[in-house]
């Protein structure tokens, strides 16, 4: 059994790392960390940060 981990991808799954996970076979796959647009967050928290 093939595992790959991964992490922090701010929302951009790099092409290189699809090709990596074709290529390999990989049965499965973690994504830890940041998987979202933190740019979008951060305007959400900020622009709310009064109204807590």
């Amino acid at each position: 059994m093939k595992i790959a981990v991964f992490s922090c991808f701010h929302g951009r799954f790099p092409e290189k790392i699809k090709s990596f996970l074709k290529e390999n076979k990989i049965d499965i796959v973690f994504c830890c960390g940041d998987l979202c647009n933190v740019d979008s967050i951060r305007d959400i928290i900020f622009n709310n940060w009064k109204a807590q």
